[in-house]
């Protein structure tokens, strides 16, 4: 896995009720001058109530452009009504409501912050460390500072509000798996990395009642395992022992596995796993069934990540040795055309809507042929011109039923009509079609025959074969002992 190929890109993608610019830096529009910071010393802790209108400030803020103002509207509607007024807007932090938008503020931020620091991505650990020090509004240029010197500060600035330096313990286990995978530090180091991330995935913030509001979600802890994978691969692939090679594969592939196990939301990490993980003897497609099952049915994937779930699903299922019997065959093309069938329903493309529609006709061919007839005829509909034709003559050639033949073949010569151009390659093909139909057309069917003897001058080859072996008789040279 490459650094710009990391799988977290898909849980950082901006949707309707947290777009990314409302939740990243905005000191430029926070009103005020933020000091630059350089040392412990310099810090003053803050309180709750000061972490409360630093936050406010921002959220206000960020409603300066139109993907902030969209998600600021969501809050007040969550919380104040669907008819809040500019005075709900600007209420203090003594009315409950306006403290639930500002925490609801807060957990968006601190999550957006921790999912970028599960990347394997040295400028986006970089900028969730910035994101998470603009908040409680300090300015620091991390790519620039010593980590442990930063360290020190947030602690010092945060340390009136547990929760926040629970999430920022858990970014910098993050970053510490980063330095690891940069060879930075040693590898033996990574189980005890993981066993702190598990610890704290096991931890609840400050409400208590909400497992949603987990320090570490099982978004963040499936991306932590799947980069673990990624360090022990590195690690396999840097040693030339076959039995080191299979040592750090086979943990790799475990880590990958646990993180299959987790994730309800990135289909790419599924994609990936399943690309890592077919062709072992262990692989177990229901694994990834089932997550793409988990994706399908989360709220808060959208519509890309449903489509590509369904397809992965569909194409998993296509891919099993069909040793079952026919009743368990149809039963599986069944959940197969299911599910690229609703793939369908979330592209608008028509390219993309042919390649479903051919995964489908592929599904159906051996099992229902009236079905796979059916979805051809679908795919023929989309198309014109010439793969129109060919698309209509190679299905003539599929069906039994004489009248649908008839009518393809029909279909295929009132094409022709629609070509800009006839070069000899349509020429030829015309040539097919038009003996394809006459053998199938009854004699009596003077009138249609006739229609193709015009036809088949302005459309067909134009040389007809003579009957005569026609060939020069004169040697090479010209010299011809006959007809002097």
């Amino acid at each position: 896995m490459t650094e710009e190929n990391n799988t977290e890109e898909e849980l950082l993608e901006n949707n309707p009720e947290t777009p990314d610019e409302a939740l990243d830096n905005t000191e430029e529009n926070a009103g005020s001058q933020v000091p630059v910071i350089s040392s412990p010393e310099q810090v003053e802790p803050l309180s709750m109530v000061e972490l409360y209108q630093r936050a406010l400030l921002l959220l206000h803020s960020s409603s300066d452009d139109e993907n902030g103002s969209a998600y600021m509207d969501s809050l007040y509607h969550r919380h104040f009504g669907e008819n809040y007024t500019p005075e709900d807007v600007n209420s203090g932090l003594e009315d409950e409501r306006q403290q639930a938008v500002v925490t609801d503020y807060i957990r968006d931020r601190l999550d957006y912050a921790k999912t970028m620091s599960t990347s394997l991505n040295k400028k986006k650990i970089d900028k969730s460390f910035e994101n998470i020090f603009s908040l409680v509004g300090m300015n620091i240029n991390i790519s620039n500072s010593v980590e442990e010197l930063y360290d020190e500060i947030f602690a010092k600035r945060a340390g009136q509000n547990a929760f926040l330096l629970e999430d920022y313990e858990m970014m910098k286990l993050n970053r510490q798996a980063w330095h690891i995978y940069n060879d930075r530090t040693n590898i033996t180091e990574l189980s005890g990395i993981v066993t702190a991330m598990e610890d704290l995935s096991i931890s609840i913030d400050d409400d208590k009642e909400n497992n949603d509001f987990k320090i570490v979600n099982d978004e963040h802890l499936a991306q932590f395992y799947y980069n673990v994978s990624e360090i022990y691969e590195k690690e396999s692939n840097s040693v030339n022992n076959m039995t080191a090679v299979n040592k750090w594969h086979y943990r790799a592939m475990e880590y990958k596995k646990k993180a299959l196990d987790l994730t309800s939301r990135n289909i790419i990490m599924v994609a990936n796993i399943q690309n890592a993980w077919n062709d072992s003897s262990d692989y177990n497609p229901e694994k990834i069934t089932a997550a793409c099952e988990r994706i399908i049915g989360n709220e808060e994937a959208n519509d890309r990540d449903k489509f590509r779930a369904h397809k992965l699903c569909a194409d998993t299922l296509m891919t099993l040795q069909t040793i079952d019997g026919f009743t368990r065959r149809e039963k599986r093309i069944d959940e197969v055309v299911k599910h690229y069938r609703n793939a369908l329903a979330y592209v608008s493309n028509k390219k993309d809507k042919i390649d479903i529609l051919n995964s489908i006709s592929k599904a159906q061919k051996t099992t229902y042929g009236d079905d796979f007839i059916s979805t051809r005829l679908e795919i023929a509909e989309m198309l014109n011109g010439r793969p129109r034709i060919r698309e209509y003559a190679k299905l003539a050639d599929t069906v039994k039923n004489e009248n649908l033949k008839v009518n393809l073949l029909k279909s295929c010569i009132n094409e022709f009509h629609e070509l800009q151009e006839i070069d000899i390659e349509d020429r030829n093909l015309y040539d097919v079609v038009d003996t394809k139909l006459r053998e199938v057309l009854p004699p009596e069917d003077t009138k249609t025959l006739r229609t193709l003897d015009k036809l088949r001058k302005k459309y067909g080859t134009t040389q007809k074969k003579s009957d005569d072996l026609m060939f020069p008789m004169m040697s090479s040279k010209g010299h011809d002992f006959f007809n002097k």
